[in-house]
């Protein structure tokens, strides 16, 4: 029989701010990506977004 992995993701608290390479202005959001699992939480990524041109980045 096959087994499917199901990995749960959750957000962590945003920080605001972050200077944003793009515009060159504080307006980067940066939201951790966390997966709890028996060991605890751990982080597997951030998503980026500027406020200002509503980029998005999750690439890690």
């Amino acid at each position: 029989m096959e087994s499917e992995a199901h990995i749960d993701v959750h957000a962590g608290t945003p920080i605001t701010g972050g200077w944003c390479e793009v515009c060159q202005l504080p307006s980067l959001i940066t939201v951790p990506a966390l997966t709890i699992d028996d060991e605890g939480v751990n982080v597997v990524g951030h998503i980026k977004i500027c406020d200002e041109h509503e980029m998005i980045d999750d690439g890690g």
